[in-house]
């Protein structure tokens, strides 16, 4: 009858959760064990609870029972149709309390977290490197593997990422999105403007070597009147 009136008397002592009744306590505290009882047959996979290792068997049954009426996914498990139906509804439920981002889902909130922790936990065993995110650095260990995945069909470029190749794209489209706020000009890639706003700001990084004068050019691809060809720092 504790079921019917709703009235949770069976409380965890690790956690807030509670419960109508004492074996549903029970199930839950398995989790705080730690102790996975239910293993899969098909792989190495083991839970606390045999509703999970349920769920985690379709998976390899390969069926996708889950449809969304709003694309064309399907799904092995209905928790992953729900967390997509609430990325087409756009509604942003999970705020982060360090910035004015928003998100749909709990885990993106997570990660967003991370950025402001500043801590960086996975690093790069062929460099220095560390990032926030696995993702981060997937995609960085691309770089070091130099394959080239993502190719443009238009011309012979290829590169390591596909948001470099999205970047090169713009070359192709002739769409100029970044506009300098001190004159006319306008420029395909940010990196571009980036350049182009130091002839404003007067800074002159790129220290002549030529050992015959004191140049400081803003383009790292100016010559100086002693140069013949273009200089080291351009290498």
């Amino acid at each position: 009858m504790l079921t019917h009136s709703g009235v949770k008397r069976y409380l965890c002592r690790e956690c807030d959760a509670s419960f109508t009744g004492d074996s549903s306590l029970k199930k839950h505290l398995l989790i705080h064990s730690g102790v996975k009882r239910y293993s899969c047959t098909d792989c190495d996979a083991r839970f606390t609870q045999s509703g999970t290792l349920k769920q985690h068997k379709i998976t390899h049954s390969g069926v996708k029972r889950y449809s969304c009426t709003d694309c064309d996914a399907r799904f092995t498990q209905s928790g992953h149709l729900k967390q997509l139906k609430i990325t087409h509804s756009g509604v942003k439920r999970y705020s982060c309390g360090k910035c004015d981002a928003r998100f749909t889902r709990s885990g993106s909130l997570k990660r967003h977290i991370l950025t402001h922790s500043g801590v960086k936990r996975y690093s790069c065993g062929e460099c220095d490197a560390r990032f926030t995110h696995s993702g981060s650095l997937k995609r960085h260990m691309l770089t070091h593997s130099g394959v080239k995945r993502y190719s443009y069909g238009e011309c012979d470029a290829s590169f390591t990422r596909d948001s470099s190749l999205k970047k090169h794209l713009l070359i192709h489209t002739g769409v100029k999105r970044y506009s300098c706020t001190d004159c006319d000009a306008r420029f395909t890639q940010s990196g571009h403007l980036k350049r182009h706003m130091l002839m404003h700001s007067g800074v002159k990084r790129y220290p002549c070597d030529c050992g015959e004068c004191d140049a400081r050019p803003q383009n790292h691809n100016v010559l100086c009147k002693n140069s013949f060809s273009l200089p080291p720092w351009t290498s």
